[in-house]
């Protein structure tokens, strides 16, 4: 089963504005709490908690496997392959054909998913939602725009060969039995039939089964109703949003898990699944809400295929043989985990789960660590060519555990330091990015096709950055450590950047652990404790945005007055390495450059030249004082290439150019493609910049020093 988390972690930066990263997890997140000067922080080594993520028992409760109708294909082959082998006196071993039942059409077709929303009058309410937000307005923002948004993306960007009329219903559960459990006839239902700890099965979509009242379990025997499926569906999801002890731990945005997988006709493919939203973690601020989609989409990614409990059924897409050669009963191999010292002194015990070969994923060595590596090979040639690196094996998987009990274990996240903030790391400073490589894995898996143009947004980090980026550590330790990649990895604790997708602003956030990092992970090597603030990253140091850093919503850009940068934010905006500035109204900015080197400036793309201009807000000259953003004239620059370097009458400093392929991605265009709305729902008015945190109490020539709308510091 498996169970992931999206948890929250947000600290106060000095110049007022904020940093966040999203963790991602099915345990206790590595985090201190706050992310900045911490000298009694928890150690790397902080105590775990139990989560099930990952973890599977071999008893038949723990995996559901819809049964095969009796004249299934599927089911006819492995029938008579059983009487077969048993009339040969020999023992059954699964082979490909029990497989090639999958799908009633050779050919793929759009994945079609049914969802259904359950509980949310009684859990969404005043006493459950952040303060300031309407319970109703929440609701309508989770039913009508954000399920239906990552519904929407998973049906444009995957196929799959359906099984049947596509009409799913699930044996509704048993409470009493006559005999053995799971095999004896059933005495009596259960009042409800559960997918994971927070979602039920209504009744629409509960098979008809026997059920024998009488104390023998073979007398007063009859059918119950039967619903009418989950019409033309090929996935189930289920949606809740409880505040259950999970997210009572604090920050923990959503978890979510399949329930069901589907028998050999469905090649043992997820078929149902559910996620619950912590309700005091919904927000309907429409800045907000590609952050909280792709926390949607990652959840259910898990559910659908990116499990450590799912990789040991994964088939061939054309063949459809299995990765995994298959036992008697057409089940993976199983292993048995056996936890280590520490994990022992933290309560785990040894325990049983179905396990893939090395043709799926692979075990390995890489900066003196065990890893664990996809293999596959869409995967490996995805990554291969988005790295620019052709010795990759494939796309290693995280590396620091994020569940209980699984350190040495393939995980089911990729690598934190490789991926940072594609969708399915365990780890995202700010909206996802849903890469090829994720799709390649739905690929591999064999339950599904892709459509990589539509499914896959634009994502930098690494982009191209060959081998050494991907095999070698983040940084070369030293006193200070060196960085060959400094716009991914830094080294000085606050030092202010542009993010590497120049979508944000943001800083530098390195930090001391209250105990000695892993010699494997230390790069300051004057100090052992010192560090990036993020363990699933190789404690390596990155840039964290500001949360009202993003150059995209024209809610950021604070008092017109203060705007000395020339900065302008709206969706083309994009953070540049910029010196400029101006005086308005007598006023200037003393900030050096150290202190401020990046602004916002609007762009504008030209796909014929492969090349872009951008927008500098010039204020009125002389003593004319500024009451709005429309007092100023717009000044547009041409960027030719990334080395180009621009400056503009009337002010001083300059811009240094950005890369073509980073500020014209068409990320604007995935961004507007990925809303969904229904039943006419409207976003709700952006908040206004709030200053009652962040600004100080100073004389009224205070001026807006960073030019963030906030921090006011005295001329």
């Amino acid at each position: 089963i498996l169970v992931c988390c999206l948890v929250l972690v947000a600290t106060a930066h000095d110049h007022g504005a904020h940093l966040a990263a999203f963790v991602r997890e099915g345990g206790r997140p590595n985090k201190p709490t706050q992310l900045l000067g911490l000298e009694n922080a928890a150690a790397p080594s902080e105590k775990m908690r139990p989560c099930a993520h990952d973890l599977l028992e071999t008893d038949g409760q723990h995996i559901r496997l819809l049964p095969d109708d009796e004249d299934h294909p599927a089911a006819a082959r492995r029938a008579s392959d059983l009487a077969a082998a048993a009339g040969s006196g020999q023992s059954h071993t699964s082979s490909a054909a029990h497989l090639l039942g999958y799908g009633s059409s050779a050919s793929f077709q759009p994945m079609k998913l049914y969802s259904q929303s359950q509980g949310l009058e009684t859990d969404i309410t005043d006493a459950t939602v952040k303060p300031g937000l309407s319970p109703s307005s929440v609701r309508s923002f989770l039913t009508n725009k954000l399920v239906p948004s990552a519904v929407a993306w998973f049906e444009r960007s995957l196929s799959i060969r359906p099984v049947g009329a596509r009409g799913l219903l699930f044996p509704p559960e048993c409470a009493a039995y006559a005999g053995v459990p799971f095999q004896s006839p059933c005495q009596a239902l259960s009042e409800k039939t559960m997918c994971g700890d927070t979602a039920s099965f209504p009744a629409e979509l509960l098979a008809s089964v026997e059920v024998c009242t009488g104390p023998d379990g073979t007398s007063g025997c009859s059918n119950s109703a039967a619903g009418a499926g989950a019409s033309e569906s090929d996935f189930v999801l289920l949606v809740t949003a409880k505040k259950t002890s999970v997210c009572s731990g604090g920050g923990v945005i959503a978890y979510a898990s399949n329930c069901w997988q589907g028998g050999l006709s469905y090649a043992h493919r997820p078929v149902a699944g559910y996620v619950n939203f912590c309700p005091d973690q919904l927000d309907d601020d429409p800045g907000q809400f590609h952050t909280q989609l792709s926390t949607a989409i990652h959840e259910i990614t898990h559910a659908l295929v990116f499990s450590s409990t799912l990789y040991p059924f994964f088939i061939h897409l054309d063949s459809r043989n299995p990765r995994t050669a298959r036992d008697g009963n057409d089940m993976p191999p199983t292993v048995t985990y056996t936890p280590s010292a520490a994990e022992t002194a933290a309560g785990c015990t040894a325990y049983t789960h179905y396990n893939s070969d090395e043709t799926t994923v692979k075990a390995g060595t890489a900066r003196g660590n065990t890893v664990y590596t996809i293999v596959t090979e869409n995967v490996r040639a995805k990554s291969r060519e988005y790295f620019g690196c052709d010795t990759m094996e494939g796309m290693e998987l995280e590396n620091q555990p994020t569940t209980e009990c699984s350190l040495n274990r393939a995980a089911s996240h990729w690598e934190q330091r490789i991926m940072m903030n594609e969708v399915m790391s365990p780890v995202s400073q700010h909206e996802g990015a849903m890469s090829q490589i994720t799709l390649a894995l739905f690929k591999d898996s064999g339950w599904y096709d892709v459509d990589y143009a539509v499914g896959a947004t634009a994502m930098h980090w690494g982009a191209g950055a060959g081998c050494s980026f991907v095999d070698d550590k983040c940084l070369t330790p030293g006193a200070p450590p060196t960085s060959a990649f400094p716009k991914h990895f830094c080294t000085t604790n606050l030092a202010p950047a542009c993010t590497v997708e120049r979508k944000f602003k943001g800083a530098c956030v390195v930090r001391e652990w209250s105990s000695a990092i892993d010699s494997s992970y230390q790069y300051f090597t004057a100090n052992a404790l010192t560090g990036g603030v993020v363990a699933q990253a190789d404690f390596c140091p990155y840039l964290f945005n500001y949360d009202n850093g993003d150059c995209r919503f024209d809610a950021n850009a604070g008092n017109p007055a203060h705007n000395f940068g020339g900065q302008g934010y709206n969706s083309t905006s994009r953070c540049f390495d910029s010196t400029l500035r101006q005086s308005i109204a007598g006023y200037s900015t003393s900030a050096s450059d150290a202190e401020w080197p990046s602004r916002c400036f609007p762009s504008r793309c030209n796909a014929d030249t492969s090349t872009y201009s951008i927008a500098v807000a010039r204020a009125p000259g002389g003593s004319d004082a500024v009451s709005s953003h429309s007092d100023f004239s717009t000044v547009w620059l041409d960027c030719i290439d990334d080395s180009t370097v621009l400056t503009v009458s009337g002010f001083t400093g300059s811009i240094s150019c950005a890369p073509y392929s980073i500020v014209c991605d068409g990320s604007a265009a995935d961004a507007e493609a990925l809303v969904v709305v229904k039943n006419g729902y409207v976003d709700s008015a952006p908040p206004a910049v709030d200053c009652t945190v962040t600004c100080c109490d100073l004389d009224a020539a205070a001026v807006d020093k960073f030019g963030d709308g906030c921090t006011l510091y005295s001329t």
